[in-house]
């Protein structure tokens, strides 16, 4: 009997406990819905994106999830993919060198200089000694260039107050000369030949004789008014093509000479010195005055 009590007593302890699990699963007055799903929290695992090469987005585009309500599962976006298309934010520029386009680049629109290759002629020599200015009856009158068989491209002019050849330029005014003959019927050479001056446009000096053979031809303010022998020159007779001696009217055996001018001492150049010289007959002792242009 003792051993079937505690049988019973054993079986009415299991009956109490389930009739407790029963009340525990009753729900208490008021609750309507089931209790939250039990949720299994697992360590978190490292997840590795392989992303295309873009920066992160700014954080104005970053997406903020609220947080879940309370019971609810938690659940993690997935990652993006790598073929998602590229994000709508710019893109920084590269940091290599981008290579310069392929297409013409239009010309700038400043002025461009001027070429670098030689002008019909030489820049206008400007003479800063001031000079008698020309007489007005000679104004009306056509200018002359005078030039050596020895250098037909060099003329006569005026550099740094003396007489010299330089490179033809009709837009030196220095290269300009006017013959005047006022003095013509009244003076002549042994040989027969009228006197005239050679006056420069761009000074208005007359070309004066040397102190004597080899020196330098010289420039002296012209005076139309006084009749000067040491700016009177004649002319010889045609010595072929048109070329002539250029002469002092008191003695032609000196003539104007385009000095070295000739090919044996090195011909004529720029800045060559005009003098007196006995006749020779060379090439830099012939000389022609040729009318310039009415343009000029």
């Amino acid at each position: 009997m003792e051993f079937n009590h505690h049988h019973h007593h054993h079986h009415h302890h299991h009956k109490h406990h389930d009739e407790h699990e029963e009340t525990l699963n009753i729900p208490p007055p008021g609750l309507t819905h089931p209790p939250p799903p039990v949720v299994h929290h697992y360590p978190p695992q490292e997840v590795v994106h392989h992303l295309p090469h873009h920066p992160p987005p700014p954080p104005e585009f970053a997406h903020h999830y609220p947080p879940p309500p309370f019971g609810a599962p938690v659940f993690t976006p997935p990652a993006p993919s790598p073929y998602d298309p590229a994000p709508a934010y710019p893109v920084p520029p590269p940091a290599y060198p981008v290579p310069p386009p392929a297409y013409p680049v239009p010309a700038p629109a400043y002025p461009v200089p001027a070429p670098a290759y030689p002008a019909p002629y030489p820049p206008a020599y400007v003479d800063l000694i001031t000079h008698a200015s020309v007489p007005d009856d000679l104004l009306s009158k056509p200018t002359f260039r005078i030039f050596s068989k020895a250098g037909p491209d060099y003329s006569l002019t005026i550099r740094n107050g003396e007489v010299a050849l330089a490179l033809t330029n009709p837009h030196d005014v220095n290269q300009h000369w006017y013959k005047d003959e006022r003095f013509s019927t009244r003076v002549q050479d042994a040989e027969g030949s009228p006197a005239f001056t050679l006056i420069n446009k761009g000074t208005g000096e007359a070309i004066q004789h040397a102190i004597g053979s080899t020196q330098p031809i010289r420039l002296i303010p012209y005076d139309p008014i006084v009749l000067d022998v040491d700016v009177l020159w004649t002319q010889s007779r045609d010595l072929g093509d048109g070329y002539r001696a250029i002469r002092k009217v008191n003695d032609v055996n000196l003539n104007l000479d385009a000095y070295h001018g000739d090919k044996t001492s090195g011909g004529v150049h720029e800045g060559t010195t005009v003098v007196l010289w006995e006749w020779k007959a060379g090439d830099n002792q012939q000389w022609k005055i040729f009318p310039f242009c009415k343009f000029f």
